[in-house]
C-alpha cells in the first residue's frame, strides 16, 4: 500500500527538501468528505469481468521519479 506520507517522504529524499503542507490555504483532498485515512479500490469486480491489473509498486516509484524529475528541470 503507498500511503500520503510514503509519497511526500519519498519526494522529500529525492530532492532534499521538506514538503510544505498549508492547511490554511491550501486545497481541500477530493477525498476528505468520505472522512478516510486511506483511499482505496476494491478492484475484484473488475478483475472477475477480465481486467488485468498490476501492482503498483512495480511502477508508481518510476513514475514518480519521471515527475520529480520534470519538476527540477523547471526550476
Amino acid at each position: 500500500m503507498i500511503t500520503i506520507k510514503s509519497i511526500f517522504d519519498y519526494i522529500e529524499a529525492k530532492t532534499e527538501k521538506k514538503a510544505i503542507i498549508d492547511t490554511v490555504k491550501g486545497d481541500n483532498s477530493p477525498f476528505h468528505e468520505f472522512n478516510e485515512n486511506t483511499f482505496s479500490m476494491n478492484m475484484d469486480k473488475a478483475k472477475r469481468l477480465g481486467w488485468k491489473t498490476s501492482n503498483i509498486n512495480d511502477w508508481f516509484w518510476h513514475l514518480m521519479d519521471e515527475y520529480i524529475a520534470s519538476a527540477l528541470k523547471e526550476k
